[in-house]
């Protein structure tokens, strides 16, 4: 590790026989700065005047029957001593230690390690194990990013589910505001209808009475309309407090996973109540809602 690391890109450093050196240095050159990028070419023609590596050095611990490579080692690490303590690191002029530590040019500092060991066939192996280990880490963070796709699938759907049910009430003409003034006026009528009753009552006048009652099976007719629109209204508002979601199997369905949610749809409808129904209206339909739910429907939970 130590020697890999100090040599760095130099473990690829192309061999050329003494022959051929000068020729091989002058086309790396013509390549200019953009070709054989990082490409490094050994001076081959200084072989036979390369002094032996030193005992105790860090070439030592390479073999091969190169002799060209050989003579290289020897010059690059040849006198780089292989030491285990800081204290015979300062006795060193040049020196490294397992860890990657090196002193050169008096100064220490700490070599990276290096992502993959390149010399030798002993690293073969550790090679196959790193590389392993390294997909088998991209292959988890493969199956969060497809778990997180998924998610975003359901959620998607979710949405184009709830949409589609605000679509269909646009398309039916019903308004939260257009319901609201009908409200308003049916509330009007209603009130004349109850004097008229009272009137009634003491005036005791048969066909008063008829008409009362018939006014009273038109206004009822006549807010439905407006109840649909509601609870459209009421669902989404719980729905969108995370109260309710929708069960294949039964519908709507209150989820209790969150004890906070009835509370916070509360307050959803009283801060933004459809035009003309007053705050407190407004969350007494949602608690309507939610009571029918959990009186109807069983509880269920999300698709997985």
């Amino acid at each position: 590790m130590a020697a890999e690391a100090f040599l760095g890109r130099s473990r690829e450093a192309l061999i050329v026989e003494p022959t051929r050196a000068v020729r091989a240095l002058e086309i790396f050159r013509q390549g200019g700065e953009h070709s054989f990028r990082d490409a490094e070419v050994i001076n081959t023609t200084k072989t036979e005047n390369t002094r032996p590596a030193e005992k105790g050095s860090l070439a030592q611990i390479i073999s091969t029957d190169n002799p060209h490579a050989r003579a290289f080692l020897n010059y690059r690490i040849g006198r780089l001593m292989m030491v285990e303590t800081m204290d015979r690191m300062a006795a060193a002029e040049n020196a490294i230690t397992p860890d990657l530590m090196v002193q050169g040019g008096r100064t220490v500092r700490r070599l990276q390690k290096p992502q993959y060991l390149k010399l030798g066939r002993a690293t073969q192996e550790q090679m196959r194990q790193q590389l392993q280990a390294e997909r088998q880490q991209l292959l988890q963070q493969l199956a969060g990013s497809a778990g997180d796709v998924r998610r975003a699938e359901d959620e998607a759907r979710l949405f184009e589910a709830t949409f589609a049910q605000f679509q269909a009430i646009r398309d039916s003409g019903l308004t939260c505001f257009g319901c609201g003034e009908e409200l308003a006026a049916f509330d009007r009528r209603l009130a004349e209808i109850g004097k008229n009753i009272e009137d009634a009552k003491r005036n005791r006048d048969p066909k008063l009475v008829a008409d009362l009652e018939r006014l009273a099976v038109e206004v009822k007719a006549a807010r439905r309309p407006a109840i649909r629109t509601l609870r459209g209204w009421a669902i989404s508002v719980l729905q969108e407090a995370g109260a309710i979601h929708e069960c294949e199997e039964h519908g709507w369905a209150q989820d209790r996973a969150d004890p906070h949610a009835r509370e916070r749809a509360f307050d959803l409808a009283r801060r933004d109540p459809p035009s003309g129904i007053s705050p407190e209206a407004a969350a007494a339909e949602v608690r309507g809602v939610l009571n029918s739910i959990g009186d109807t429907r069983p509880e269920c939970t999300l698709p997985s």
